[in-house]
C-alpha cells in the first residue's frame, strides 16, 4: 500500500480512466457551452463560471475532434452575434443609463469585433481580388510554336 504522503504514480489504467474522466465531463459540459454561446456568452467567460477549472484549449480541442461538435459549436456562435448585435442597438440607444460616449463606443466596437469572428459570412469584412486580364490565344499559340 502507498502511504498517504506520497503521490499516485500514473499507471496507464490511471491515465486512460482520467481521459475518460474529463471526455463525460466534456460531454455533460457541452449543451451548457453551446446554450450560453446563443446567448452571445464568449466561451472564456463560460468557463471562467464553471466550477470544473476546464482548460481553454483543452475543450476546443474536444470541440475540434469532432465535426459535429465542431459544427453545432460554430453554429451556436452565430446564432449568439444575435444576441450580441442586440445588445450593439442597446448601448448605442442608452437604454442601460447615463454613461460615457467613450465607453459606449469601446463596449459596442468590442461586440462587433466578437459578431464579426464568430459569424464571418453574416458581419465579417468582405475582400474581393477582382483580375481583368485579356489573353491572346494566337499570341500564346505562335510563342509557343517558335519555342518548338
Amino acid at each position: 500500500m502507498i502511504p498517504a504522503s506520497e503521490p499516485i504514480p500514473n499507471t496507464p489504467s490511471l491515465v486512460q480512466a482520467k481521459k475518460e474522466l474529463r471526455e463525460t465531463q466534456f460531454e455533460n459540459f457541452f449543451e451548457t457551452v453551446l446554450q450560453k454561446l446563443e446567448q452571445g456568452i464568449a466561451l472564456t467567460e463560460i468557463l471562467r463560471d464553471d466550477h470544473r477549472n476546464f482548460e481553454y484549449a483543452g475543450l476546443l480541442r474536444w470541440i475540434h475532434k469532432d465535426p459535429i461538435r465542431k459544427s453545432r459549436y460554430y453554429e451556436a456562435q452565430e446564432i449568439g452575434t444575435e444576441m450580441i448585435m442586440a445588445e450593439c442597438i442597446e448601448i448605442a440607444d442608452g437604454k442601460d443609463g447615463l454613461e460615457d460616449v467613450q465607453r459606449s463606443k469601446l463596449r459596442i466596437d468590442t461586440r462587433l469585433f466578437q459578431a464579426k469572428s464568430w459569424n464571418r459570412k453574416r458581419y465579417g469584412d468582405v475582400k474581393t481580388l477582382e483580375v481583368n486580364q485579356n489573353i491572346s490565344i494566337t499570341a500564346a499559340l505562335e510563342q509557343a510554336n517558335a519555342r518548338l
